[in-house]
């Protein structure tokens, strides 16, 4: 699964910009995460169709990076982030983002943006990646 990062100025409207010149795409969002800092901020999505999103929010002239991302499930318990971060750590592996995608059926699924994609695939094994 691919994530854009927008890093675009922290003021009134950028986020309605940045999902407008998506949707008008006809591209569907199916995560999204913003945060400020002073003033910037950086806004993270998943979509249906990442190269199409991208393309429009370069025409916007927003600065976009694109990334490969995990889907991690696991079951909707109290401990189970805990667990998941502790393995990455102990294999060397750095979470650089993480995020909920959806919680349905006793299983909790999170997007993460690892420093080392083929080790946080063997370390986290194939059962957990979706």
């Amino acid at each position: 699964m691919r994530q854009l990062t927008v890093v675009c100025e922290n003021k009134p409207g950028v986020l309605a910009d940045v999902a407008g010149r998506i949707g008008a795409q006809g591209v569907n969002i199916e995560a999204i995460t913003a945060e400020t800092f002073g003033e910037g901020a950086v806004i993270r999505v998943v979509t249906n169709d990442p190269s199409s999103a991208k393309s429009a929010l370069e025409a916007g002239h927003y600065k976009v990076s694109e990334s490969e991302i995990l889907v991690v499930g696991f079951p909707d318990r109290p401990g189970e982030i805990a667990k998941i971060a502790k393995k990455l750590g102990a294999s060397g592996v750095n979470i650089e983002n993480i995020y909920l995608l959806n919680k349905r059926d006793g299983e909790m699924q999170l997007a993460l943006k690892v420093s080392d994609l083929e080790k946080a695939r063997k370390t986290i094994g194939r059962e957990n990646l979706r």
